[in-house]
Order: C-alpha cells, then structure tokens, then sequence
C-alpha cells in the first residue's frame, strides 16, 4: 500500500513539475534511462569487490540518478521554448534511444 502511495506521489509531482496533465515515467523516458542506470550499477556490481548491500545500494542510486538527469534533462529542453510538445517528443527520443 505504501509502494502505491509513492507512485501516486511521485506522478503527481511530475504532472505539477511539468506543468502538464499528460507526462508520465514512460513518456518522459524517466523509465528508460533509470533502467540504463541499474544495468551499468549491475554490471559494475560483478567487477567491484564490495558486499552485496554495498552494490544494491550503488545499482539503485544509479538507476535514480539516470531517471533524475533525464526527467531534469526534457523538463529545460521543454521550457526552453516549445512547450509540452517539445517535452514529450525528447521524452519519447529518450527512451527509443535508451531501449
């Protein structure tokens, strides 16, 4: 129930971040690039000698922080001049090229 109460949370404060009723992790390629940011934490894990905690933690930093620089990323590229449709279509190239 609390997992649901975050993503209820976090989609709410894209919609207000954007300024936009539409956006959502896929659209904005939030998902793909923090699934690019597990990958490189997971295949680091394998060459770095650490505890197993030690390279969770690392494997879900990186796949928040890939998330975060995309959703920063299409947020100024889409305030910079275009608006939602410029948001979206870096959104959707963002995850095309991250898939």
């Amino acid at each position: 129930m609390a997992v649901g109460a975050v993503l209820g949370v976090a989609g709410a404060a894209l919609q207000g971040i954007h300024r936009t009723q539409i956006v959502d992790a896929h659209l904005l390629g939030i998902s793909a690039t923090s699934g690019i940011g597990v990958a490189v934490g997971h295949a680091l894990g394998g060459y770095v000698s650490a505890p197993s905690n030690t390279r969770l933690i690392t494997t879900v930093f990186l796949g928040a922080l890939g998330g975060a620089l995309s959703s920063l990323a299409s947020g100024r590229l889409g305030s910079a001049g275009g608006g939602s449709i410029i948001l979206i279509l870096m959104g959707i190239a963002a995850g095309l090229a991250m898939t």
